[in-house]
């Protein structure tokens, strides 16, 4: 019982920070340093509106403009291309990146403008920080599908197919001359044409956190927590356009304050002013207690610890593991009820190697495990209809 409470009240002390965990990993040091720097924005409509008042760009730069109390120290130039994600910025890879990204005009021309030779700069240093808020849609195999992405978080090979795919956007601007790269991904939607956000947005985190393993110099921002707030207040009203557009995809005016600040608060870290930060938290029409609490917004873990998506949360009951906690010496027992015969049970460590497995051939199926090192282990159910996903964690 001890070590249970110890786990729980662990994970409460993470989540209650500003700057503990972004997207799992250590918060980045501010970079708003007061000497002159340029940053770059790339990224597509989301970053523009909404279309009457000012967009998530422009309230970044009048955040940075704030915070160092001019207009003369840092300066924020946008290249947007709507509609596109980062598969057709990088000449339609459709996710055969191996880390090769094809030559493609937009971006060098932002490169041109803003990096090197930099003719757009005019009296400004080359850019030495890149921002992009874009989505890894269409880079899984197929040009034309923006809706299909990482199905839950034990879809490995999607996982490390958009995590190729953010790292060499990233990195192509990096080798051109920048010094880090904050990626945010879209802000939270629903798609009236059978999308799970879930599956389609929600967990493009995992394939950004494993492309932030890949290179020390991508830094991700959270954009979903908050705008999940925010788009549920518009869902309970019934009629969206107070906190989203019309379309719901879009920000109105208080989701690009939300998303403004968010970026805001993981390029200037400790260094975030208060007075910034309660103006952008009013301007969203938050509660003062919602932005501290955002890593507890529905919010399923990151990468590799595992989560039942929503999608198969009707089956939820079909395989249980029990203890959730266990010791090495005790082990745990894995039961599969008789509904998922022919079916089969997985376990595998957070990096997704296989540690065992068996077929489901009758009902009530048990697999018993011992000895396994402490850690954090993920069971995986597949069967005709989908998968299912539990976590187990063996301590000492």
């Amino acid at each position: 019982m001890r070590r249970f409470i110890f786990v729980l009240m662990m994970a409460a002390t993470t989540f209650g920070q500003y700057f503990d965990s972004l997207y799992y990993h250590p918060a980045p040091k501010g970079i708003l340093d007061g000497k002159k720097k340029t940053f770059l924005w790339l990224g597509y409509s989301t970053s523009a509106y909404p279309q009457k008042g000012k967009g998530c760009l422009k309230l970044f730069q009048e955040m940075l403009n704030k915070h160092a109390g001019n207009e003369t120290t840092y300066k924020v130039f946008g290249v947007l291309w709507f509609g596109h994600e980062l598969a057709q910025w990088m000449g339609d890879i459709c996710g055969d990146v191996d880390n090769k990204v094809e030559d493609n005009a937009q971006m060098d021309g932002a490169i041109a403008g803003y990096i090197k030779p930099g003719n757009k700069l005019g009296d400004w240093p080359p850019a030495s920080i890149m921002i992009t808020q874009n989505s890894i849609g269409r880079c899984f195999g197929d040009c034309s599908d923006r809706v299909h992405g990482i199905r839950d978080s034990l879809d490995f090979e999607r996982i490390e197919m958009g995590a190729k795919a953010f790292a060499a956007y990233a990195r192509y601007f990096l080798n051109a001359g920048v010094d880090r790269a904050y990626i945010g991904t879209h802000i939270w939607w629903e798609s009236s044409a059978g999308s799970n956000p879930w599956t389609d947005i929600w967990l493009e985190r995992y394939a950004l956190s494993k492309a932030m393993d890949m290179d020390s110099r991508i830094y991700g921002v959270e954009s979903c927590p908050i705008t999940h707030l925010l788009y549920d207040k518009d869902k309970a009203d019934g009629e969206f356009g107070d906190y989203y557009s019309g379309d719901r995809i879009h920000p109105a005016q208080p989701v690009a304050w939300a998303m403004a600040l968010e970026y805001y608060l993981t390029i200037a870290g400790e260094d975030a002013k208060e007075s910034i930060i309660k103006e952008a938290v009013q301007a969203a029409g938050l509660a003062p207690n919602e932005i501290p609490q955002r890593g507890r917004v529905t919010s399923p873990p990151a990468y590799g610890e595992g989560v039942v998506a929503a999608a198969r949360q009707s089956r939820r009951e079909s395989v249980i593991a029990h203890p959730h906690i266990a010791t090495r010496k005790d082990g745990f027992t894995i039961s599969a009820s008789p509904q998922i015969s022919k079916s089969r049970i997985e376990i595998r460590r957070t990096d997704g190697a296989r540690i065992g497995g068996n077929s489901v051939r009758h009902a009530h199926n048990e697999i018993t495990v011992t000895s396994l090192p402490s850690g954090i282990y993920l069971i995986r159910l597949t069967g005709s209809d989908g998968d299912i996903i539990r976590q187990i964690i063996i301590v000492p």
